[in-house]
């Protein structure tokens, strides 16, 4: 991983790119294509992914704390072990994406699109979640969620509309 902090990628195509480990704090990635590229263990601190598409990109182990994510398309991306602390994340996309072992504290997901999003051992409390949906037990559980893993002992579904969860 090579340094680019504060670096300017924004609208490049860096599709199936390596970017492991590097540090990408503070970087401007707004608009870019980033599907399918390696972006797991960067350092990523306040970059500005706002609009970038991130499908089916690698985020394992990335810090991605106070990043803003607006609007990115993170559809079936995977978040494992990744820190999105008081990260921006206002109407992205994480259809079918995984978070597992993530730390969502003052993480803001007004407007997301969840369905099919699989979770567990999420830590911290998010400041929003789109409506509908709820951080219980350490699972996003709402409509259209992947349960099919989670282990929901004590979990407060009380009110929620689980249409479509697995």
């Amino acid at each position: 991983g090579g340094i680019l902090t504060s670096a300017d990628f924004s609208n490049a195509d860096l599709s199936g790119a390596n970017l492991s480990g590097t540090n990408l704090a503070g970087a401007n990635a707004t608009g870019a294509c980033l599907r399918d590229a390696n972006v797991s263990g960067a350092f990523a601190t306040g970059a500005n992914f706002s609009g970038a598409d991130l499908a089916s990109a690698d985020l394992g182990h990335v810090s991605l704390s106070g990043a803003n994510l607006t609007g990115a398309d993170l559809t079936g991306a995977d978040l494992t072990v990744a820190s999105l602390t008081d990260a921006n994340l206002t109407g992205v996309n994480l259809t079918d994406s995984e978070i597992t072992n993530t730390r969502l504290n003052g993480t803001i997901l007004t407007g997301a699109t969840l369905a099919g999003v699989s979770s567990g051992g999420i830590g911290g409390t998010p400041t929003d979640v789109p409506s509908g949906w709820r951080l219980t037990v350490g699972y996003l559980v709402g409509p259209g969620a992947n349960l099919a893993h989670a282990w929901l002992n004590g979990a407060d579904l009380h009110g929620l509309s689980l249409v479509g969860a697995n």
